[in-house]
């Protein structure tokens, strides 16, 4: 695990657990954007945590996890703002797979509003479309109230703050009968421990404000965010990219169950035992399990996917990198600067090319080729400069 560009790079899925256990178990109240590439176990590790409280759940036998709503799937501004109304009383929401499109300003613009600080915090629709929902998602919102034990604080935060709201507020009104008094209406408990409807009630109304008060911490998981353009939203995150290694994955696939058939495991250890596996993607994995169980090839796909096409690149600049180290007659337990290296070696020189060199450099330390070294980050007291760059040791160089 180590910094890159303000991005924490996670390589191991026990560190994976420890920081996101910070937010899941309410260490911590930093907001946390977990990136990384499709098949890399990223929900998987979400449900592993938490305990989803809205829909299905990954892990139904698991134990010791902490509630939260868990939403995945295209979710819009409007939407998203429903839902955080909805959940503003709890501690921890999650988003899965979020995709936000290149120029959507709403979207921007709403999830910032989310993230703009930790603990209590002012949520407001100023968009000029208007946020509303239908019959049957507002009938789920209050069950799930009910269900939590929320309704009661729901209802009784909305009293203090709309006390004189209009007929024209976004409403939903209750049909006047026992099974929605049950739900819905003031109830306690009767002999057998069910919940009786009073009688003396009427139904209540929910309305949804053009703003709310949250202090519910979000935990956003995404393949890609958009690291260019999402500047406003990641200067507010706390921000991780999810790059397990593949012993790790490997390890992670042996705790499957149903599990992985020791065939498929078989050519998965050789391939990487050969540093053929660039990529390891569960999806294939899984693919090649139900290919095997049909009777269908599944090896051949198996082995295509452990390359993406941006690894042949990264495998070719790695290879760039050795050759500029044996060139340099450089020797194990010697260091260099990775601006040493990008002024040395012509393909990776500019600032266009700083993903390029922290992905061969990546596959280098992966690889067992080198490793990093922290140098001092502060300088000495009047010294001029800018601060030490990223350092790395020789560890071993091929032999002629």
């Amino acid at each position: 695990m180590y910094e890159q560009l303000g991005i924490t790079i996670v390589r191991k899925f026990k560190d994976f657990d420890r920081w996101l256990g910070h937010v899941v178990q309410g260490r911590s109240k930093r907001h946390q954007l977990w990136l990384g590439k499709p098949g890399k176990g990223k929900t998987a590790r979400i449900h592993r945590a938490v305990k989803n409280s809205v829909g299905s759940d990954l892990f139904p036998d698991l134990t010791g996890r902490v509630m939260a709503p868990i939403y995945g799937g295209r979710v819009t501004p409007a939407k998203w703002y429903i839902r955080g109304w909805q959940h503003r009383l709890e501690p921890l929401l999650v988003l899965n797979d979020v995709d936000i499109r290149r120029m959507d300003t709403a979207w921007e613009s709403l999830l910032c509003q989310f993230l703009e600080s930790s603990g209590s915090r002012t949520i407001r629709w100023d968009l000029k479309s208007g946020a509303s929902i239908d019959a049957v998602d507002h009938d789920s919102i209050a069950r799930y109230l009910r269900k939590m034990g929320l309704l009661d604080e729901f209802l009784r935060e909305q009293a203090e703050s709309m006390p004189n709201r209009s007929e024209g507020d976004q409403a939903w009104t209750y049909c006047d009968t026992p099974s929605e008094l049950n739900l819905y209406g003031s109830s306690h408990e009767g002999e057998d421990g069910t919940a009786e409807p009073t009688a003396d009630r009427a139904p209540v109304r929910l309305v949804l404000p053009r703003s709310y008060e949250t202090g519910t911490t979000v935990v956003l998981v995404a393949n890609d965010l958009g690291h260019g353009t999402r500047g406003r939203i990641f200067s507010r995150l706390q921000t991780f990219e999810f790059d397990p290694l593949v012993d790790e994955q490997i390890d992670d696939i042996r705790t499957w169950f149903p599990p992985v058939p020791q065939a498929i495991l078989a050519v998965i250890q050789a391939c990487h035992r050969r540093s053929e596996v660039l990529n390891l993607d569960y999806r294939a994995v899984l693919n090649a399990a139900e290919s095997l169980r049909l009777g269908e090839n599944w090896e051949d796909p198996l082995r295509a996917s452990f390359y993406a096409t941006s690894n042949f690149h990264v495998q070719e600049d790695a290879s760039n990198i050795i050759d500029w180290l044996v060139n340099q007659r450089v020797r194990p337990g010697q260091e260099f600067t990775e601006r040493q290296m990008y002024e040395s070696v012509g393909s990776l020189r500019g600032e266009r090319n700083t993903a390029r060199r922290s992905a061969a450099l990546d596959l280098l330390v992966e690889e067992g080729w080198v490793e990093r070294f922290r140098p001092p980050t502060a300088l000495r007291p009047g010294k001029r400069g800018r601060r030490p760059g990223r350092s790395f040791r020789v560890l071993h160089l091929p032999k002629n």
